[in-house]
């Protein structure tokens, strides 16, 4: 049942009481139970949120394979159909050349995910970063960026190490099926 106007009054009336101490202590018991980003939604202040210049990627949207590999194409498609992951989403350069403009993915909502094999150390745009890895790995604005390894830790794109990658993107929620 909505509230009348002198018992909003009152409530408005009230917060604005509300001294500083007891606003940090609101905003931590907020924090703790995980509903300060839908509070500030609700205020219309996301921007407020530290992390509110993180790209919010669609978890639906494109997911790119990037790095030097041994699988073919079809087989990369194949393994993201065992897993429900439509062909439509993927783009695929498994033979990169330093010639990747990955500047496409920052600050695009369209891309889910980056997920990264073998690439070369140097590369154009590193700007001082020991690769471009590291690059978009580090800086805001880029999805997710998720390395592709084998099982003694290496970067390495085979069936297996691609699909276990996808199967633990899918599983934390970085991406959807």
């Amino acid at each position: 049942m909505p509230l009348s106007v002198n018992d909003l009054s009152e409530i408005s009336k009230k917060l604005y009481s509300i001294d500083s101490l007891e606003w940090n202590q609101i905003v931590i018991r907020l924090n703790r139970t995980q509903e300060l980003d839908h509070f500030l939604s609700l205020l219309g202040h996301e921007e407020y949120h530290p992390l509110s210049n993180i790209l919010q990627t669609n978890k639906s949207g494109k997911i790119l394979i990037i790095g030097s590999s041994q699988v073919k194409e079809k087989d990369v498609i194949k393994a993201c159909k065992e897993l429900n992951i439509s062909e439509q989403r993927l783009e695929l350069v498994l033979e990169y050349k330093d010639n990747y403009n990955f500047i496409k993915t920052h600050n695009n909502p369209d891309y889910a995910a980056i997920l990264v094999g073998p690439l070369p150390h140097m590369a154009k745009g590193v700007d001082g970063y020991s690769s471009i890895i590291s690059k978009i790995e580090t800086e805001n604005g880029y999805p997710p960026v998720i390395r592709i390894r084998n099982t003694t830790g290496d970067l390495h794109i085979s069936k297996k190490s691609l699909k276990n990658c996808l199967t633990e993107c899918v599983k934390n929620n970085v991406i959807t099926t």
